[in-house]
């Protein structure tokens, strides 16, 4: 669940928006939605999530994008 997914990763819910407006956690990639509604619940993969933060974090800490 999301809020679980937020203790995990240790970030906030703000941050978790920013996130995926940026495409930095994607839909289909990093969440799914539970059910068809787009008001479904989401699921994180969890793994899956905190590389793409420590890959962001690098090519943030390297000044590059990615």
């Amino acid at each position: 669940s999301q809020p679980a997914a937020l203790q995990a990763l240790g970030i906030s819910r703000a941050t978790l928006h920013r996130l995926r407006s940026a495409g930095i956690i994607r839909d289909g990639v990093h969440s799914f939605r539970v059910g068809l509604s787009s008001r479904a619940p989401l699921r994180f993969n969890l793994p899956a999530c905190a590389l793409a933060l420590q890959v962001h974090t690098i090519a943030m800490l390297a000044g590059s994008e990615h």
